[in-house]
């Protein structure tokens, strides 16, 4: 908070649309009286009192002027108006941020006015967004500034927008017991990551869709086709279960062997007696037959498994198996892994979180908070810091209109918008977390897209294209242009520092 006050000023300003660039100055000011010129829209549009609730709950008294549409265009009438209502304060601060053109100018010529009337103490104020500052001079017209800083709660500065939240996860300030064991687990996960390349390569493949998840039918019949044509069970494999068949390619073999040794009829009937269980071929067909269907299945399977689904692609020696292990384990996951290639079947959960995706949230999480702990500098600009933020509009019966992965609260009024992105994301969403931004904290909030790649992980080859590590799909490689394409921002993980540097405007 500035140490430039003004508690004993009133404060006009212009109802508008982004209630912000009133809001603020009346409390970094600390003024304690407002006066709102408000129209036909803000009356309507509920902007108005919106605002007048929230000086309410910052103990700041105010009150409203009412213009109609035709005052709202006249130049001479307004400014008229607004010196007449303007004679019972001796000091006043003219907030002409906000609204249209003509009520901002009937503002400038009050101040003016009242100034050659004697009313010397009286200031003229705006707010500045790039970078977050507010200007303001009196009667000597001499430009003073301050960076903006007011604290701004989440669901405050949401309800000035005509939103609210039903569910979210608060990471800063105070976060809960719970949400403190999950940012300790995104903060060991994410040194893994960002440290050791085979926990990345475990990450990626684990995560990422089967190929046989998003291959078409056709793709499907091809490639049993091509895999029973592999497969062809040794005889040792297929053997005849029925009662009294048991071992009965043994017995053919022993009365094979035996027949050369009978010296009469009597004693060759007796030993192809056995033989007589051929009668019933149908059953030793079906015995058969099921034996080699058994057989095939679990090779075919074993087989699209083993090309489908490594999670490591390479054999990897002892100690680097152990390290992987401990490192999943240590994070909630459960590695049944011994020995040769590394499979997914051999990593029956990941981490504590149900997927791979909700674990890079936490991540990040954990990562954004650590640079904010480092610098004091992103701490004197940031309110609060929001994960799983699901939001609707204010007093409506719906269940959300959106969900937010992070929301960063600034002490300037706006909103940073963080979508995070572990595969492949449209142009339409992209766009959608703009309006989205906008809609939630005027035009100078912001929507950002961070991705699961370090910049480190990036190389160039001879002709200068970027080459990623083997386990980086498509879809992964395109996100920058995607988002490049879209007018939005992206960052990798180890630039987290400087995007808060820039959004933050430090």
């Amino acid at each position: 908070m500035s140490h430039v006050q003004f508690g004993d000023y009133v404060m006009f300003c212009n109802s508008t649309g982004i209630q912000t660039v009133n809001l603020l100055p009346i409390l970094q000011f600390q003024c304690k009286q407002a006066v709102i010129i408000s129209t036909d829209h803000t009356e309507k549009g509920l902007q108005t009192q919106r605002l007048m609730n929230l000086l309410k709950k910052n103990n700041v008294s105010a009150e409203k002027i009412f213009i109609d549409t035709n005052e709202e265009k006249n130049l001479r009438d307004l400014t008229n108006k607004l010196i007449q209502q303007a004679k019972g304060y001796s000091n006043i601060i003219w907030n002409i941020s906000g609204g249209q053109k003509i009520p901002a100018a009937a503002l400038t010529t009050a101040f003016q006015k009242r100034i050659t009337d004697g009313f010397i103490h009286d200031i003229v104020t705006y707010m500045e967004a790039k970078p977050p500052e507010i200007w303001y001079f009196g009667n000597d017209y001499k430009i003073h500034k301050l960076r903006t800083s007011v604290f701004m709660s989440l669901q405050d500065l949401l309800n000035l927008a005509g939103f609210e939240t039903v569910d979210e996860d608060r990471l800063y300030p105070d976060p809960s017991e719970d949400v403190k064991a999950k940012i300790e687990i995104g903060k060991r996960a994410f040194e893994y990551f960002r440290d050791n390349e085979l926990f990345r390569e475990a990450f990626f493949n684990y995560m990422k869709p089967s190929e046989l998840s998003v291959r078409s039918m056709v793709d499907i019949k091809e490639l049993i086709k091509k895999k029973l044509n592999e497969v062809k069970p040794e005889i040792n494999d297929l053997h005849v279960s029925k009662s009294g068949y048991e071992d009965m390619e043994q017995k053919i073999t022993q009365i094979f062997s035996r027949l050369e040794k009978a010296n009469n009829k009597e004693e060759l009937k007796k030993i192809i007696a056995p033989l007589k269980l051929i009668q019933k071929p149908r059953e030793i067909y079906d015995d058969y037959w099921n034996s080699i269907k058994k057989a095939v299945i679990d090779k075919v399977l074993r087989s699209i498994e083993q090309d489908e689904v490594k999670v490591i692609n390479s054999p990897i020696d002892k100690q680097q198996a152990e390290t992987l292990k401990k490192q999943i384990n240590s994070i909630g996951g459960i590695v049944s892994y011994k020995e040769g290639l590394f499979f997914k079947k051999d990593i029956s959960v990941f981490s504590h979180f149900k997927s791979n995706g909700i674990l890079f949230e936490w991540m990040v999480a954990a990562a954004i908070l650590e640079e904010v702990e480092k610098d004091n500098r992103l701490k004197d600009s940031i309110s609060e810091i929001y994960h799983g933020v699901k939001t609707k509009n204010l007093n409506s019966n719906e269940k959300h209109d959106a969900e937010h992965d992070i929301i960063i609260v600034t002490k300037f009024g706006t909103l940073i918008i963080i979508e995070l992105k572990t595969y492949e994301f449209s142009g339409d969403l992209v766009q959608a977390q703009e309006g989205l931004a906008y809609k939630k904290s005027g035009p100078y909030g912001t929507a950002i897209i961070i991705g699961p790649l370090l910049s480190s992980m990036i190389g160039k080859d001879s002709k200068g294209n970027k080459e990623y590590p083997h386990y980086i799909d498509g879809p992964i490689k395109s996100q920058e242009d995607t988002a490049k394409q879209n007018n939005t921002d992206y960052y990798y993980l180890d630039k987290l520092h400087d995007m808060l540097k820039k959004k933050l405007f430090i």
